[in-house]
């Protein structure tokens, strides 16, 4: 093969593909998510800085005041006018913007999930058939998350391969007291490894982001194996695939490189793309669900070819020249602190959780589902009678209803 330029076969995002965030629609898009309603702080930021001929570099400081360096999430405040975060945009040439799921305070603002399919099912597969692949797995965490008593999350095209799924987090609903994570539902249960976990420096037990993947990923795991996730036909038959587990892994580290990452590393990296365009792409983020509709995906983005479409940087600078922006600020639906330690009872992602800790991250989701199915059992089992003796010791009357719903 001819060897070539990376230029020559790649378009790399320029100061000029920056005019979408600089139009007052991003604008106020931008403060909706950086300054969440409840939070004394604000969202942390990384931007992409653009570079002629190459690719776009991270970074989170800025120049602003004629010479003056300070960190984006920093300088702008909810008093920031348009006019200084516009010249801020053009002096520093600013391509992207990426949206932190932890605040300057330390605190969770969001919960994130990202659903990244390898290149090599694109060039295996028609680009339909993968993204009817996505969305049935998206189809699938639906009913998952509401049987576990979570709201709908919002899902966004990632801008290149996949999606991202997100929900927003009430203030104090998890924070870090004496360096554990403060849910009895934790420190005082028996799950897998206890002790060692409450000795590590950084654990899913003494850690609130550590433990946000870790939930997020037993909720993906759960779904994987006792969802209902409806694999298309041509990817059965070409990949010999029997169950679900085989085209999935939780870990970038895992062996099996043909499969679907279903990503929560984010959650502790801190970073999604915030409806900006992406280096690789030079698509945007769009939102591609409506929270107030029945179905969780908008009809037309079933389509993919109309899912490129819409998210190319002109067509969304158009829907922002028409004001269309009621999807960008429809804010993710909150999770209470009540239904993160609902969610952690026997009945039901406890035992997928304990399942994560016991096996850990890469082989949870390579065992076989009579094997997943015994050990799912086994810690369902073991974690009921703790359940109800230590409801029943430290008997309030808000648990009554919780012991007779279990």
């Amino acid at each position: 093969m001819e060897k070539k330029d990376l230029t020559e076969v790649q378009d790399f995002l320029s100061i000029e593909d920056s005019e979408i965030l600089q139009h007052p629609c991003y604008f106020k898009i931008l403060k909706k998510f950086m300054f969440p309603e409840g939070f004394q702080s604000k969202a942390e930021i990384t931007l992409d800085i653009a570079q002629e001929t190459l690719s776009p570099k991270k970074r989170r400081t800025i120049l602003y005041d004629s010479g003056r360096k300070g960190k984006f999430h920093e300088v702008l405040t909810k008093l920031t006018p348009y006019i200084k975060y516009s010249q801020i945009i053009r002096d520093n040439n600013i391509s992207g913007i990426c949206c932190s799921v932890r605040s300057t305070n330390d605190e969770i603002l969001y919960l994130l999930i990202d659903l990244d399919v390898p290149s090599i099912f694109y060039a295996m597969f028609s680009k339909q058939i993968v993204w009817q692949l996505i969305l049935n797995i998206v189809e699938a965490l639906r009913p998952v998350v509401s049987r576990f008593g979570l709201p709908p999350f919002k899902v966004m095209f990632s801008g290149a391969k996949g999606v991202h799924l997100l929900w927003s987090l009430d203030r104090q609903a998890i924070v870090d007291y004496e360096r554990h994570v403060n849910l009895p539902e934790l420190s005082n249960r028996t799950i897998p490894g206890i002790r060692n976990l409450k000795r590590e420096k950084v654990s899913s037990v003494n850690d609130m982001f550590r433990f946000t993947k870790t939930l997020l990923q037993a909720i993906l795991l759960h779904t994987v194996y006792k969802g209902n996730i409806k694999i298309p036909q041509e990817i059965i038959q070409k990949l010999k695939v029997y169950h679900p587990y085989q085209i999935f892994r939780l870990s970038p580290d895992s062996k099996n490189c043909l499969s679907i990452l279903l990503d929560c590393s984010s959650q502790a990296k801190g970073v999604f793309r915030l409806f900006s365009p992406h280096p690789s792409t030079r698509l945007v983020s769009i939102p591609l669900s409506d929270l107030k509709a029945e179905d969780i995906i908008l009809e037309k983005y079933r389509d993919y070819q109309t899912v490129l479409e819409d998210a190319r940087i002109e067509n969304v600078l158009q829907r922002f020249e028409k004001n269309e922006i009621k999807l960008f600020l429809q804010f993710p639906n909150s999770i209470s602190r009540s239904q993160i330690r609902k969610i952690l009872r026997p009945d039901n992602v406890f035992p997928t959780f304990s399942i994560l800790l016991r096996f850990g991250v890469m082989y949870s989701i390579e065992r076989s589902p009579p094997s997943f199915g015994f050990w799912f059992r086994f810690y369902e089992l073991k974690s009921f009678y703790e359940y109800v003796e230590k409801s029943i010791y430290f008997y309030k009357e808000e648990f009554a209803q919780d012991i007779i719903e279990y």
